[in-house]
């Protein structure tokens, strides 16, 4: 009788165990697809939150003295305000996902996409420019560079339209 219980012992541990390794095995295999569809992600809502900050700078656009405001949560990589080149980017150095061809630049409508190797992982720069059109300034600045890092309470953006400079763009200014 006593051998009989130790056998149903050793074999549900056994069962256990071989139970426990091939869930480790399945998510081995199955963990870096996650990673790949948790970064597409990732960018899809980037690329939404860009559209939405153009839609902003394109309303305060029409008349001077409009302003705006935009929210977003940063999650992974950064947003560049970059007031000396006039647009303004997200970086994701670490991204499981491959968006576009290789040292590419394609358009995704406004929206600039370059994807670069980075190791076993990629670099995706998503870029807004407004050289032709507008003068970006941040918090006033005209040649600051304002850089959002990921953070865990949203952001909020104010665009201001600041009317027009010497040169006939309309300066909008972006603060945090």
């Amino acid at each position: 009788m006593k051998n009989k219980k130790a056998a149903i012992w050793v074999s549900t541990v056994l069962y256990t165990v071989i139970g426990l390794a091939v869930i480790g095995i399945l998510l081995a295999v199955a963990r870096p697809k996650i990673q790949e569809m948790q970064d597409s992600l990732v960018i899809e809502q980037t690329i939404n939150a860009l559209n939405t900050i153009d839609n902003k700078i394109l309303k305060a656009s029409e008349a001077t003295g409009t302003t705006l405001n935009v929210e977003f949560k940063l999650a992974r990589g950064q947003i560049i305000i970059d007031s000396l080149n006039d647009k303004i980017s997200f970086v994701l150095e670490d991204s499981n996902h491959q968006l576009s061809e290789e040292n590419k630049k394609l358009e995704w409508g406004k929206i600039q996409v370059l994807t670069e190797p980075a190791g076993d992982k990629w670099k995706v720069t998503l870029e807004l420019e407004y050289g032709r059109e507008y003068d970006i300034t941040f918090n006033g600045n005209p040649s600051e560079k304002g850089v959002l890092e990921r953070a865990k309470t949203p952001y909020k953006i104010w665009i201001k339209n600041e009317g027009l400079t010497a040169d006939y763009k309309t300066h909008i200014d972006i603060s945090v």
